[in-house]
C-alpha cells in the first residue's frame, strides 16, 4: 500500500510508474544526471516536516520530478525530519562515547547505503 492510510490502495509513491504523467524530456534520471543534487534543496517547515524544493538550476524539471514522484508526500516530509533528528541524536551519542571524535568525522563515515543520505548531505554540507 506504500504507506497509505486506512483502506486506500492507490499507489502514490514508492517508485511506481506514473503512467500518463511521465514526460521523458523533463525527467531527471539520477543514473544519468551526475549533479542531480544541484536541482533540489530542502526547506524545514515549522511542523516537524522537511520538504524538497527546486533550485534555480532548472526549477521546471525539478518541480516536475517533485510532482511526478510525490517527493513531498506527507509521509516523506515527516520521515526526513525524523531521519535528521535520529542522525543528530546518534551523532551526539557517538561524540559522548568517543570524546576525541569530531562531528565532521562522523559525517565522513556516512555511506551511500544510508536512508536519506542526500538529505543529510544537504543539511550538513557534505
Amino acid at each position: 500500500t506504500c504507506h497509505n492510510s486506512g483502506n486506500n490502495k492507490t499507489r502514490y509513491s514508492c517508485g511506481h510508474k506514473k503512467d500518463d504523467e511521465y514526460v521523458e524530456n523533463k525527467f531527471l534520471n539520477p543514473t544519468v544526471v551526475e549533479d542531480i543534487r544541484d536541482y533540489f534543496k530542502y526547506e524545514t517547515l515549522p511542523n516537524e516536516k522537511i520538504k524538497i524544493v527546486p533550485t534555480a538550476k532548472d526549477s521546471t524539471k525539478a518541480q516536475y520530478m517533485i510532482n511526478l514522484l510525490h517527493l513531498n508526500d506527507n509521509t516523506l516530509l515527516f520521515a526526513r525530519y525524523k531521519a535528521l533528528e535520529d542522525f543528530e541524536i546518534n551523532a551526539e551519542d557517538m561524540l559522548e562515547k568517543f570524546e576525541d571524535i569530531e562531528i565532521d568525522d562522523i559525517k565522513n563515515m556516512l555511506t551511500d547505503d544510508l536512508a536519506f543520505i542526500s538529505f543529510l548531505r544537504y543539511e550538513y554540507g557534505l
